[in-house]
């Protein structure tokens, strides 16, 4: 009954585990907090870099908290989530980690970076024998 609630998940061994879903306050700890303007800074150096363009774009509507569909103001305190690089308010996104969330309320995309495998994680890849 469980399962079905979604408060516990089968293993394939037949076990059964607790959500593996991320401790808020360790979510929160990888993703700081920094002033909206400072984000928009770090966009724009980028984008002078070379690199990709900024998630809100130019657009006046795009410059929103999609949670509480406030306008983000220069001086308020966001976090950008590591999957996606969406910011949100600092208290908007801490309520919806609270709630046990581990996607972004936008695109869904994890709200941290996925983990990159090591050398050996690699190097065990390519050497094991193709089923």
């Amino acid at each position: 009954m469980l399962a079905v609630v979604g408060l516990c998940r089968f293993q394939p061994d037949g076990s059964v585990a607790a959500s593996d879903a991320p401790i808020p306050e360790d979510v929160k700890r990888r993703l700081p907090a920094i002033e909206y303007a400072q984000l928009l800074a770090e966009q724009q150096q980028q984008q002078r870099s070379g690199g990709h363009a900024s998630c809100h774009g130019d657009g006046e509507a795009a410059a929103a908290c999609i949670v509480c569909l406030e306008r983000l103001e220069a001086s308020d305190e966001v976090r950008r989530l590591g999957g996606c690089a969406h910011a949100f308010h600092r208290g908007c996104i801490d309520r919806w980690i609270d709630l046990g969330r581990a996607t972004c309320p936008l695109c869904r995309s994890s709200l941290l970076p996925r983990a990159r495998p090591g050398p050996a994680r690699l190097a065990s890849l390519l050497t094991r024998p193709l089923r």
